[in-house]
């Protein structure tokens, strides 16, 4: 259904703007994005200049932060409060600083501006492929953010232990003035279409696929092992990666007669009493048969794990119904794009993404029931000369998703639009 307006989105953003009212001192203003997941921690990109606006009290108060730079090389940040300098600070290269704290209020002013300042930063609005993304990707992001106020202390109880389903439907309500923002834009880019397909319903906004560029070039079939692979985040979330339907089919399979092989799940796990709660009930799940979690694992075991493995899993958006949840499912795939370039025979569920990487049968397998899933991988075990060449066709097909193509596809889609390549 389109992009709704009406009384809900109103009702949203009155409860929101109550909610942070009451909860938040402060406000992620020009330069700072949106929090994603970079590793296992919760994170903000920031630009080369970025701006954090606090609302001030007559009883001052700190603030913490800490800057990760997952650049090669150290930079230098410059930290200003109401344009005054307060000090100059060196992030080492891939590493997280030392917690900085400033203090805010202490007057009736009402509001104050904290800058940071990349000195040795580039601008993040540009579009790079190639030897250049490396470097736009190291730009600083914002962790472990805390302003010690009786309303933050409540807003981590309610949104980061107790709701964290309900953090971004409340918290970030559609702006008043959506529809006039989307049609601001000139072109829009999706990275599937699956996901052009709801920019149309939602937005009404027609779009051009760019699919991501998957580092398939790092990740090469090793002697394979009689493993089952699956990788993704160990979290609670409405897009989880359904860790436990995993396991219970796996188990099935035990349980028909499977032996001598085992189930890996690899993933990053997140630092928070609910996410860790979940953690433990799959750990607990697994006890007792062949399965192995390979926890916050770095990317040379990932890709060693992606050589090794003979069959990858993956059931996100298992048990939802698409159509009234798109984000449950994947919108591309990546990790399963790396798993075909390790040789590994793909036997994914058959929603989102997961549908335009394979060719059912080819290159592996799309399931719709666990029935079929267990089916799949039953004739995949017994049958090792097709393993190997439907692992071959993945090796193949993966490469279709490397950086060169997606360097290919953006220089034709901005020519399109008059601008030069990249």
């Amino acid at each position: 259904m389109p992009i709704h307006l009406g009384w809900p989105a109103e009702l949203r953003r009155f409860v929101a703007k109550r909610l942070i009212k009451w909860t938040m001192s402060f406000e992620f203003s020009s330069g700072v994005y949106g929090e994603e997941y970079f590793g296992a921690e919760r994170m903000r990109l920031l630009a080369k200049r970025a701006d954090v606006r606090f609302r001030t009290t007559r009883r001052p108060y700190p603030a913490s932060f800490r800057l990760y730079n997952p650049g090669l090389e150290a930079r230098r940040v410059q930290i200003s409060l109401d344009g005054k300098r307060l000090f100059e600070v060196k992030v080492a290269g891939q590493s997280k600083s030392m917690p900085y704290c400033v203090v805010i209020g202490g007057s009736a002013k009402g509001e104050q501006r904290l800058r940071l300042d990349d000195l040795d930063g580039q601008s993040v609005e540009r579009i790079v492929v190639g030897p250049a993304l490396a470097q736009a990707a190291s730009h600083l992001r914002l962790c472990d953010f805390h302003v010690s106020t009786p309303g933050f202390s409540l807003y981590q109880r309610l949104f980061e232990n107790w709701l964290p389903h309900w953090r971004d439907r409340l918290l970030n309500p559609l702006p008043e003035d959506a529809q006039k923002r989307i049609a601001s834009y000139d072109t829009i880019w999706a990275n599937s279409e699956f996901t052009r397909r709801w920019i149309r319903a939602y937005w009404g906004r027609e779009s051009r696929i760019v699919y991501p560029a998957v580092e398939v070039e790092s990740i090469r079939p090793l002697p394979k092992k009689n493993w089952i692979l699956s990788v993704g985040r160990f979290f609670v979330a409405l897009h989880n990666k359904k860790h436990l339907v995993i396991i219970d089919a796996f188990k099935e399979l035990c349980r028909q007669g499977l032996n001598g092989w085992e189930l890996h799940l690899a993933g990053e796990a997140i630092d928070d009493p609910i996410h860790q709660e979940y953690l433990r009930t799959v750990q607990s799940a697994a006890h007792g048969y062949p399965i192995y979690l390979h926890i916050n694992a770095p990317l040379e075991e990932l890709r060693t794990l992606y050589g090794e493995a003979s069959i990858y899993w993956h059931a996100a958006g298992y048990g939802e119904d698409e159509d009234r949840h798109p984000i449950r499912s994947e919108h591309f795939g990546i990790s399963t794009v790396e798993a075909m370039a390790g040789g590994c025979v793909p036997v994914v569920i058959d929603k989102g993404g997961q549908t335009e990487i394979i060719t059912n049968g080819e290159n592996g397998f799309l399931w719709s029931s666990l029935a079929d899933l267990q089916r799949y991988t039953e004739v995949l075990v017994r049958d090792e000369q097709m393993r190997r060449a439907m692992a071959g066709a993945a090796q193949i097909r993966s490469r279709q998703f490397d950086r060169t193509h997606l360097q290919g596809r953006v220089d034709a889609l901005l020519a399109e639009s008059g601008l030069p390549g990249i």
